[in-house]
Formats: structure tokens, C-alpha cells, sequence
């Protein structure tokens, strides 16, 4: 009979016989298409033949996250068995995700010390247990071989006075539990090539000054937003950064905790969504960001913000989400931004008090990047208040270099509503600028 190949049809049917084309790679390159899958899945291809029997044993990759339907227990020994037959020289990769209902006896110390022996170079675990935050032994700490370490939820970070990360370049801590603030500054201080950071803070972590000096850090995104309304905007503690390397920085922070950030002369790309008052030295240490996204309340704006000069800030995306004397902070910001291309602004406040401008008010001259510089305009959930229609009246007026106006109203609104508000618009600034667009 003549053999089939397996990309005709035929193959599918004759005799049940599929020709198989993987068997007959070479190991190592199975090795890789196995480390793509869960090592579960991985394991279960040893039933097909003699020559898969083994081959799971030797992928430098253990991934194991528990499903609804596995029991709790089950995936504990699974984990066991597999550390247990694993052949592999070394062991690149350990992610570990255990469930709500995973007892708490689970030796997942046991699992991380015997990765951290054979030259692990990823480790990540996350343990959503209900049981009390569990530490993990000293010798994870002094991986030199460690890129990558990412814990979540129930992790005591507990570290010890002797501790060496040399290798370690990305570092994610989301809601986890630190000793003290000792321990998290020994962590970082470890750490002298770290490049990527990401942390999510909780309101129970045991830290009240949040310390990251860690000079070769260059991708930084701090969380701490608490669950609850509870404390929400009241000043419980700080946080200090030391990271002169920064470029891209994100930061949401409604705690109201203080900051001390030292200055960041490299910045490129920052969110800014905080509650607490942002005073001159915060915003000189930021000044040198090139693209912005601010979220504006009341608690954020400085009454002298007029003094700090953001020279290299080129694109600017302003949320509005409360409803205060926002038009004058946000053209006084504008006049010290020489060099803006880019402008977005969306509203999100409902409408309080009449804030319109009157002749005393208007500023007494035009922002230098309306004049010479901006280029593009958008507006984002325009509901057709006379506080935003002020404003978006003066920046088209202005703006000698316009290029493009995009405005699109609020979704809020009823149907009817939006076209009304759409027909006004076009006749507002049809005149004004021929590449005026609605969505």
C-alpha cells in the first residue's frame, strides 16, 4: 500500500493510521514545544509511546496552577512527584499557583528550595490560600542565578540580613505581606540590576515607609489602592523613591500617604493618579517627563504649580474626575508646558458649580505651545457643559499650529442628547478648524 502523507485527507481515515511526525524530532526540540504547555499536559504525553515516557522529565520548566476541579490536595502531591522525577540539570523556570481552598501544611518552601538548587532563573508563585501568609527560605534570597522573581497574595516577604540578588532584573510583589520595612529595604538593596519593578500594595502589608532606592530601575509601576473606602485619601504613610535611571513610571496611589521622590532626569512616560497634595518638589523631580497622564483633583493641584516648568513634555493626557475650580490649575499647567504637541483631555466630573471664565479671569496671555507647538487636540466625554466648552473654545481659538481637533461626547448622554450636542458643535467650529471631527 502506498503511504500517505499526513497533510492529505486520506491520511485522516485509512486505517486509523496517522503518521507521527513529532516522534521522530530530536529531543531537544520537543523538550521546547513541551515547555509551551502546563507541565501537567506535559506529563500526560507519556503515555503515547516508550520514547515520550521520559521526555517530560528533562523540560527546565515545572508550571503548575490549581483548577477548580482539581482537589486540594491533589496538585500538593502532583507537585512532589513531579520535583521527584524531574531529571533535568537544571530547572529555569518554577510557577506555582495554588487556590483558596490549598491547605496550609502545603511544603511550598520545600518546592522553592529545591528549585533554587538547581540553578532556577524564574520563579513564581502565588498562593490565594486563606490561611496565614507563609515565608519562604533563606536561600531564595541568595539565588545568584535568579532573572525573575513574582510573588502574590499570602507570601510573608521575610528577608534575611545576609542577602544577594545579583542577577535578579524584574521583580513583581502584588499584595503580599512584608516583615517589616527592613525587609523590604534589604530586598531592594540586593538588587543592583534591577530593571523592572511592579508593585500592588495592600492596607494590612506591615510597611509604613515604602523605600525604593534602586538605582539601575527603569520600569517602576506602584499600586496602592485600597479594597475599601476605609482610610481611602487620609495620610497613613510614605513612600520615597531613589531611581535616577527611571524612564517609565507608573503610579496610582489613592491611600493619601506622602511622597519624596528624588529627581528623575530621565522620564519618558508617566501616569500620575494619586490623592494626595503634589507640592513643588514632586513635581520639579517629574518635570523632565516627556509624555504625561495626569488625573486632576482637587487634593493634586498646587496653588504655585505655576512655577514648574515641564520643558520636555511633548504629549498630555488630563482626567478630570471631580468637579472643582479645575479651569485655572489646568491653564496655568498648559503655560508651563512650552513644548506640547499632544493634548487630551477627558471629563468625567459631574457638573457642579458655574466655573466659567469671565473677562478679569481669562489668562492674561495665551500658552507658548497653543502658539507654536500643538498639534493635535482631543477631548474625551464632552457632555457640553459651559465649563468644557470654555475650554475647548480657547485652545481651538488659539492653538496657531492646530492640526487635528477630535471631540467625542459623552456616552452618558441620551441619544437625542448627543446629536443635539453634535449639531452644535459642528457649527461652533466648523469655521474654526477644517479638520474639526466627531465621534
Amino acid at each position: 500500500m502506498e503511504k500517505l502523507q499526513p497533510s492529505s485527507p486520506e491520511a485522516e481515515t485509512c486505517c486509523g493510521w496517522i503518521e507521527d511526525r513529532i516522534s521522530v524530532l530530536p529531543d531537544d526540540l520537543i523538550v521546547e514545544i513541551l515547555s509551551l504547555i502546563p507541565t501537567k499536559d506535559a506529563v500526560t504525553t507519556m503515555v503515547l509511546s516508550k520514547r515520550w515516557r521520559s521526555i517530560w522529565t528533562i523540560v527546565p520548566k515545572i508550571v503548575c496552577m490549581e483548577r477548580h476541579h482539581d482537589g486540594c490536595k491533589s496538585i500538593s502531591r502532583f507537585i512532589d512527584k513531579t520535583l521527584e522525577l524531574h531529571k533535568a540539570p537544571i530547572l529555569e523556570t518554577l510557577c506555582i499557583q495554588l487556590g483558596p481552598q490549598s491547605p496550609a501544611d502545603t511544603e511550598i518552601g520545600k518546592w522553592v528550595e529545591n528549585a533554587v538548587g538547581r540553578g532556577l532563573k524564574e520563579l513564581e508563585v502565588e498562593l490565594q490560600w486563606t490561611s496565614e501568609p507563609t515565608n519562604f527560605p533563606k536561600s531564595l534570597y541568595n539565588c545568584k542565578t535568579l532573572v525573575i522573581l513574582k510573588l502574590s497574595d499570602k507570601i510573608l516577604v521575610d528577608v534575611p540580613s545576609s542577602v544577594c540578588l545579583p542577577s535578579l532584573k524584574v521583580l513583581s510583589l502584588v499584595s503580599v505581606t512584608y516583615k517589616d520595612d527592613d525587609s523590604l529595604v534589604r530586598l531592594l538593596s540586593s538588587c543592583h540590576v534591577l530593571k523592572y519593578m511592579y508593585v500592588k500594595r495592600h492596607e494590612n502589608d506591615n510597611v509604613a515607609k515604602f523605600v525604593v532606592d534602586v538605582p539601575s530601575l527603569q520600569f517602576f509601576t506602584y499600586e496602592n489602592t485600597p479594597l475599601t473606602d476605609e482610610g481611602v485619601g487620609e495620610h497613613v504613610g510614605s513612600l520615597f523613591i531613589n531611581s535616577p535611571a527611571l524612564t517609565d513610571f507608573n503610579m496610582r496611589d489613592v491611600s493619601g500617604d506622602t511622597f519624596l521622590v528624588d529627581n528623575m532626569p530621565h522620564l519618558d512616560v508617566m501616569l500620575l493618579q494619586v490623592y494626595s497634595y503634589l507640592d513643588n518638589k514632586f513635581l520639579r523631580s517629574i518635570s523632565a517627563v516627556a509624555s504625561l497622564t495626569f488625573f486632576l483633583i482637587k487634593e493634586t493641584v498646587a496653588n504655585n504649580i505655576s512655577t514648574i516648568t515641564f520643558s520636555r513634555l511633548i504629549d498630555l493626557k488630563l482626567y478630570i474626575f471631580e468637579w472643582f475650580d479645575w479651569l485655572k490649575p489646568v491653564m496655568l499647567f498648559l503655560s508651563n508646558c512650552p513644548n506640547l504637541k499632544v493634548l487630551r483631555i477627558s471629563f468625567f466630573a459631574s457638573q457642579g458649580p458655574s466655573l466659567m471664565w469671565n473677562h478679569p479671569n481669562q489668562p492674561s496671555s495665551v500658552p507658548e505651545c497653543f502658539l507654536s507647538h500643538l498639534k493635535i487636540f482631543e477631548c474625551v466625554e464632552y457632555k457640553d457643559i459651559e465649563e468644557e466648552k470654555e475650554l475647548v473654545t480657547y485652545i481651538i481659538v488659539n492653538s496657531k499650529c492646530l492640526e487635528r481637533a477630535t471631540i467625542s461626547v459623552a456616552t452618558t448622554l441620551s441619544l437625542e442628547e448627543q446629536v443635539k450636542v453634535k449639531t452644535e458643535l459642528e457649527s461652533m467650529f466648523r469655521v474654526l478648524t477644517p479638520h474639526f471631527l466627531f465621534e
